[in-house]
């Protein structure tokens, strides 16, 4: 998932490609769902109003914005991602699922503009590394939030090992699916590979942003956020964290209850 300028798009990745079979992979990955699981824990924590903003930054084919529409129908969930194939995707799960209160942007986010204190919830996921300068985003997602409310992010913040990644979906896959399922889904899904092992040596150059679970939280604290939780996912490959930005006093809480148990 992931929210471009076009000086980004020299990393050879081909984003339109990679979404055509995105969550036909997504979908046989564990680590992956459990990211999709752990996402909707969150949701339903939350504590919202109808109408309130939930916001989605590089929302990719809207594995996590539909999840926040499912989950808070009276709220208002803006999906905004640069790559129209991703968006095309997201509309037509979108449409299957029968959500109504979804907007889909085709929008780079150095363009996105929305009123301070507008948004009840941010969420992004393996996004934020591709951006070109992801503290200016963070500290944009600051300014965006009314006091209050809450951050859920993800980020790959080092270089997968591929090969040991596809060793772990095909073995995944095979106990759930058999041989002849899974070797069609691999095949299916090759140009996934392919991109992810452009990502790869993207992140190993230096073009994407690297961290670890330390400097992933710090980049947060330095824009105002409070962390309220942090921790390695994605088989210790990304950080997530859940972050807040503070209210003199809090008359009305956003959140039904902390989130370290079910994250």
């Amino acid at each position: 998932m992931n929210m471009k300028t076009s000086p980004r798009e020299l990393d050879g990745v081909d984003w339109r490609s990679y979404a055509a079979v995105y969550d036909l992979m997504a979908e046989i990955n564990p680590a992956y769902q459990e990211l999709v699981d752990a996402y909707r824990r969150f949701a339903t924590q939350l504590w919202l109003h109808p109408d309130d903003l939930l916001l989605e930054l590089g929302a990719g084919t809207g594995n996590f914005s539909l999840v926040a529409a499912d989950e808070w129908p009276k709220c208002r969930v803006l999906h905004v991602d640069a790559n129209e194939g991703m968006n095309d995707q997201a509309r037509r799960k979108r449409e299957a699922l029968g959500l109504t209160n979804v907007e889909m942007r085709t929008q780079d986010v150095a363009t996105l503009e929305l009123p301070d204190e507008s948004v009840t919830v941010v969420t992004v996921v393996h996004a934020l590394y591709a951006f070109p300068d992801p503290a200016a985003v963070i500290r944009r997602m600051f300014r965006w939030l009314r006091p209050g409310g809450s951050v859920f992010a993800c980020d790959p913040g080092r270089p997968l090992d591929m090969t040991e990644w596809a060793r772990y979906l095909f073995q995944s896959s095979r106990a759930e699916r058999g041989w002849l399922r899974t070797a069609w889904l691999f095949w299916r899904g090759r140009d996934v590979a392919r991109q992810n092992r452009r990502i790869a040596r993207s992140q190993v150059a230096g073009s994407y942003w690297r961290h670890d679970a330390q400097s992933f939280a710090r980049a947060f604290t330095d824009a105002g956020f409070e962390v309220e939780f942090s921790r390695t996912a994605y088989r210790g490959a990304s950080d997530l964290l859940v972050a807040r930005k503070a209210v003199a006093t809090a008359a009305v809480p956003l959140r039904r209850q902390a989130v370290e148990a079910p994250l």
